[in-house]
C-alpha cells in the first residue's frame, strides 16, 4: 500500500511507512515479552511508561525513511516530523519537558497537564515570543501535547543509542532486555532466570541503569541531552 501510495501522495506515503514500521516495532515488543504462563503479556505496557515505548518504536520503526525516487527504504534513526517539531519549539521559544520529568510520564493525560500547565504560565509571560503565542493558539497543529511528547520520547532514545559514539547504548539495552523479560534486573536475568528480582517502574529501572545518585548526575545528563540536541537539529 505505502510502495503503491507515493506516486500519488509522496508526503502521506512518507508518514505511512514511518507508522507501519512504528507500529510492528510495538508488535515485536509484545511477541517477544511473551510469557508462557501469562500468554501475550507485554511487559513494555505493564510498566506504562510511555517514553520508553514510544521513543524505543520511534527510534526503530520511525526512523524509516522511504525515498519515492527510489523506491527504497532506509533507517537512520532520525523520523522527519519529529525531528521537524523539535525544531519548531526551538524556533518558537518553546519549553522541553525535562528528563528528569519526561521518564516519569505515565499516560497522555500526565502529558496533557504538564503542558497545559507552562502553557498557561507563558500566556502569563510578556516575553513569551509572538511565534510561541501563534503556535499555542493554533488549533491546526493539532494536539501540541502529543506532538511535543513523541518528539522528546524519540529524542531521548536516539541520545541513548547514539550520543558519543553509543556511550549509553549497552545501558539503553539493558532497559529494553529489563522489559522483555518482564522487568527482571540484569544481573538476575544473567545469572539466574529463575529468580524475581525487578523493578517496579521504569523511572526506577532507568536510574539504577543509568547509575543516578542525585540532583548533579540529572544535571550533567540534561546538559549532555540538549548538547546532543543543539547540535543534532544544527546538522
Amino acid at each position: 500500500w505505502a510502495y503503491e501510495l507515493h506516486s500519488s501522495d509522496e508526503h502521506q506515503a512518507l508518514m505511512l511507512v514511518s507508522d507501519i514500521c512504528h507500529e510492528g516495532l510495538h508488535q515485536l515488543h509484545q511477541f517477544h515479552s511473551k510469557d508462557p504462563d501469562d500468554k501475550w503479556e507485554n511487559h513494555f505496557d505493564r510498566w506504562q511508561a510511555l517514553w520508553f515505548n514510544e521513543g524505543w518504536a520511534e527510534y526503530l520503526g520511525g526512523g524509516v525513511q522511504f525515498d519515492p525516487s527510489s523506491d527504497r527504504a532506509e533507517w537512520n534513526g532520525m523520523p522527519r516530523r519529529r525531528v521537524a517539531h523539535l525544531k519548531l519549539l526551538r524556533d518558537t521559544g518553546m519549553p522541553r519537558m525535562p528528563l528528569r520529568e519526561l521518564v516519569q510520564q505515565d499516560s497522555f493525560e500526565a502529558l496533557r497537564r504538564w503542558i497545559g500547565n507552562w502553557i498557561g504560565l507563558l500566556h502569563q509571560d510578556e516575553e513569551v515570543p509572538d511565534t510561541a503565542l501563534a503556535l499555542m493558539n493554533d488549533t491546526s497543529q493539532g494536539s501540541l501535547h502529543v506532538k511535543t511528547f513523541y518528539a522528546q520520547a524519540w529524542f531521548l532514545a536516539y541520545f541513548m543509542n547514539e550520543y558519543d559514539d553509543g556511550k549509553y547504548r549497552p545501558k539503553y539495552l539493558d532497559l529494553v532486555l529489563t522489559a522483555l523479560r518482564g522487568k527482571l534486573k540484569p544481573e538476575a536475568y544473567r545469572k539466574n532466570k529463575s529468580v524475581k528480582e525487578h523493578w517496579p517502574s521504569a523511572y526506577e529501572a532507568f536510574v539504577e541503569i543509568m547509575g543516578i545518585k542525585g540532583d548533579e548526575d540529572w544535571k550533567k545528563l540534561q546538559r549532555q541531552h540538549d548538547g546532543f540536541l543543539k547540535k543534532t537539529l544544527r546538522d
